[in-house]
């Protein structure tokens, strides 16, 4: 649950005001040190900053309280064109959340935009097991196509 800091860290953020931000996202965690968002935007915030070292910190505490952020990071590469980076990010939150349809079925695609449509199907078919309709129209094309 989001709190009030870091409600108004992340309004500071989106006014440039990263300082400031930063500031009210250190109260969100002193407040609650278990607030992954908070230390999420810590880390953008930190960036914003060029405190590359620190941002690095912060997120990697944010991953250890949120592993589904490994899924955004992913989802960030997979947009990006990064599939192979993007896969890595998968499989460290399949780590920790192997139940997590969403996760299954990014990891697909990314495999299917890699050509790897054998590895994409299984990823697919997980996804699909674990409750997520929209994987069986990726499953119908790649079986109808032969992919």
């Amino acid at each position: 649950m989001t709190n009030n800091w870091t409600q108004t860290g992340v309004g500071l953020l989106q006014a440039g005001q990263s300082l400031k931000a930063l500031e009210c996202f250190e109260q969100a965690i002193l407040q609650n040190p278990d607030d992954a968002d908070a230390w999420c935007y810590k880390a953008t915030a930190l960036i914003q900053l060029q405190r590359y070292a620190q941002s690095r910190l912060s997120y990697q505490r944010a991953l250890a309280l949120n592993p589904l952020l490994w899924t955004v990071d992913g989802n960030r590469l997979l947009q990006a064109g990064q599939y192979d980076q993007a896969i890595n990010c998968f499989n460290e939150a399949l780590a920790k959340c192997p139940n997590d349809a969403t996760t299954w079925a990014k990891k697909g695609a990314a495999l299917l935009l890699l050509g790897k449509s054998d590895e994409a199907l299984g990823c697919l078919q997980r996804s699909q097991a674990l409750g997520d309709a929209g994987a069986a129209t990726l499953i119908t094309e790649l079986t109808r196509t032969g992919r």
